[in-house]
């Protein structure tokens, strides 16, 4: 497959059906010779609002650096930042999204659950967002819908009991909220009598969607805090029961990823019948998850996003065309926020010195700084 500008494939697969990735073994690969180039997939990890700091690595990927992509794929609150990629938006549109993010304005307490107690639907709804959020981004099913750029958003289907891919050509605001409606915060959403809710439990990215659709390099940007610090309270351990579920399931699939590359090298089959490489873009965002009420906490989380991107890029060797330097993103102590961004191989080994990745456009004018 070829691929055009920002990652546009031209061409892709028909509309994934409901459990298709459930009944399809991930060794299965379009892919039909080894002489085909990589396929690149970009996988965007849930993170609730701590994707505004994606946004900020795909202004710098998708624009700067020209990177494209033959597949991508949205869990969680990564499906935000998908649906703005698949309607074509630039990397730099999407990150400005989130500079501009009112966050009170997708805040709906569910006041008529709330006098049940404990036996309410949940906290709030996502109403703010279908209002404010989403016309403010300007989304626009028509164009998300007839995109050509192949993707999957991963949604959980409660009634089926199974992780659903739904490829953008069946989109629309009803699953985009239940890509996000996690449970005692958000109500489930019913679609086609079918209950779905955020896919947080059982993936914050789709890998085996990604390797299922013959894809060689999977780059994750993952934003769930893999800090290791336990803080105390409800709210807190809540969210650690996230990163417990979200980091559990990548070290699974990084740890099978590397055994099936070990085998591979040792002349043996391997899981996966090919090499798989993984980049590996992880960053501490200093936002919470859901609870955060400056919009200035969002810019900053951007500006910390296109930051990393660009050292990253440099490091990788990776050229682009930088488009207006950032601001200096501050903590809330007002130092500069330390940060755990890696690019790694399947083997955990640095991906520094490997050939540029492909991209299009004119050649670049100076490196990613």
């Amino acid at each position: 497959m070829t691929t055009g500008k920002g990652g546009k494939p031209r061409g892709g697969h028909p509309g994934t059906s409901p459990g298709a990735s459930a009944r399809t073994s991930p060794h299965e690969s379009p892919r039909t010779s080894p002489h085909q180039p990589p396929r690149r997939s970009l996988l965007l990890a849930g993170g609730g609002l701590k994707v505004a700091y994606q946004a900020g690595v795909l202004q710098v990927l998708l624009d700067e650096a020209e990177l494209t992509f033959d597949h991508a794929d949205g869990a969680s609150g990564g499906v935000f930042n998908l649906a703005m990629y698949c309607q074509g938006m630039s990397g730099r549109r999407i990150a400005d999204n989130w500079r501009t993010l009112s966050p009170l304005k997708g805040v709906t307490p569910n006041w008529r659950e709330l006098p049940k107690g404990p036996y309410a639907r949940s906290l709030f709804t996502l109403d703010g967002y279908r209002r404010h959020v989403f016309p403010r981004w300007g989304l626009d099913w028509e164009r998300i819908r007839a995109t050509d750029r192949e993707a999957t958003f991963t949604l959980y289907n409660f009634s089926a009991n199974e992780l659903e891919p739904v490829t953008a050509d069946r989109m629309d605001e009803d699953r985009l909220c239940a890509g996000v409606a996690l449970p005692m915060w958000f109500p489930p959403v019913v679609v086609d009598g079918q209950t779905y809710i955020d896919p947080v439990y059982l993936t914050d990215a789709n890998v085996e969607e990604a390797i299922r659709r013959g894809c060689d390099e999977l780059w994750i940007i993952w934003t769930v805090s893999r800090r290791h610090r336990w803080r105390n309270g409800f709210v807190a351990n809540y969210f650690h029961i996230i990163e417990t579920t979200a980091n559990g399931r990548l070290q699974d699939w990084l740890r099978r990823i590397e055994a099936s590359n070990a085998a591979l090298r040792d002349g043996r089959e391997g899981e996966f019948g090919r090499p798989i490489e993984v980049r590996l873009l992880s960053g501490e965002v200093p936002l919470n998850y859901l609870v955060n009420f400056g919009r200035d906490r969002f810019a900053q989380a951007v500006e910390l996003g296109v930051r990393d991107a660009r050292r990253w890029c440099a490091e990788q060797g990776i050229p682009g065309s930088p488009t207006g330097l950032p601001t200096v993103p501050r903590t809330r102590r007002g130092c500069a926020s330390p940060n755990a961004w890696s690019a790694v191989s399947s083997s955990g080994r640095p991906t520094a010195g490997r050939p540029s990745p492909r991209r299009t456009g004119p050649p670049p004018t100076s490196p990613c700084t």
